[in-house]
């Protein structure tokens, strides 16, 4: 076919004339303008959305962080064949205490302060510290003397001569300086051979692991869960040898050493306790732990 021809027969053809009226362009122009507004709605939905879940998980992130800097995750203790690992997360507790004693220079002074009693002590520490049926009520009403290692944030409250078990003719005395001064007696049946102490620890300021200092002449003993309180507490013995039983208790009555050595953790505080007592009678003192 001839390229002429097919041009004629292409000019003849003449398209029908389309009548749209104006109120159908109307609606065709406002059904436009509705699509682009729900495509930018559904945009701005989305992007609320995305907003939304990074701004909690932020907020959960944020939260996280804040807990985990204020624990310390768990405490290390260097024993003579092992390092004893304690986890339980102790959040820190912060602290502001007046009328302290400093010795040193910043940032490694230590201060010092002493409590009336174990009252007046947890009242400006805004602490708590587990009550004992065993422990020993003093005539001076528990002076409990506070140190604060400002370097490490590490406060403590050293409650000596806590228990006294059976001790014989055990008193004190108060001297004209303020110091106590004591006096007992023992003989070949006493389970005490000396006033047991305790020790109250915890932080002031955000850590990672606290290791504990010069316990590698003490072994790991054993776990013991109190079936009466619930506390989880682990015994350490101490494995120094001396020559005579003579010698021996010189150390003790220097108060060098202690044969056990006894740690847990409670509400945030760190417990030590030190004696010349056998570990059954440890496990006593354990169980006479009130937790209200």
């Amino acid at each position: 076919m001839r390229m002429e021809f097919i041009r004629e027969q292409l000019e003849e053809i003449h398209p029908p004339e389309l009548d749209i009226k104006p109120s159908v362009l109307q609606q065709i122009q406002i059904r436009k303008q509705n699509h682009k507004r729900r495509i930018k709605r559904r945009i701005q939905i989305s992007a609320a959305a995305a907003l939304l879940v990074i701004i909690i998980g932020t907020a959960q992130f944020n939260q996280v962080m804040a807990i985990a800097e204020n624990v310390y995750r768990n405490i290390q203790i260097p024993l003579k064949n092992e390092i004893l690992v304690i986890n339980d997360d102790l959040e820190m507790v912060p602290i502001k205490v007046g009328n302290l004693t400093w010795v040193g220079k910043k940032p490694k002074r230590v201060g010092s302060k002493l409590y009336t009693d174990i009252i007046a002590a947890e009242d400006e520490l805004k602490i708590n510290v587990l009550q004992n049926t065993m422990s020993y009520e003093s005539v001076a009403r528990r002076q409990v003397p506070f140190l604060y290692f400002e370097e490490r944030n590490i406060a403590q409250l050293l409650l000596g001569e806590f228990f006294i078990g059976d001790l014989k003719n055990f008193s004190e005395t108060i001297l004209d300086n303020g110091d106590r001064q004591l006096s007992y007696s023992t003989d070949h049946d006493s389970i005490y051979k000396s006033p047991v102490s305790m020790s109250v620890l915890f932080f002031t300021g955000k850590g990672a692991n606290y290791e504990t200092d010069n316990w590698d002449i003490y072994d790991y003993d054993e776990k013991y869960i109190s079936p009466v309180n619930g506390i989880t507490a682990y015994l350490l013995t101490n494995t120094f040898q001396v020559e005579s039983g003579e010698e021996r208790l010189l150390i003790y009555a220097a108060d060098n050493t202690t044969d056990k050595i006894t740690v847990f953790v409670h509400d945030n505080l760190f417990y030590t306790i030190s004696g010349n007592i056998p570990s059954s009678e440890v496990k006593k003192i354990i169980d006479s732990f009130v937790i209200e």
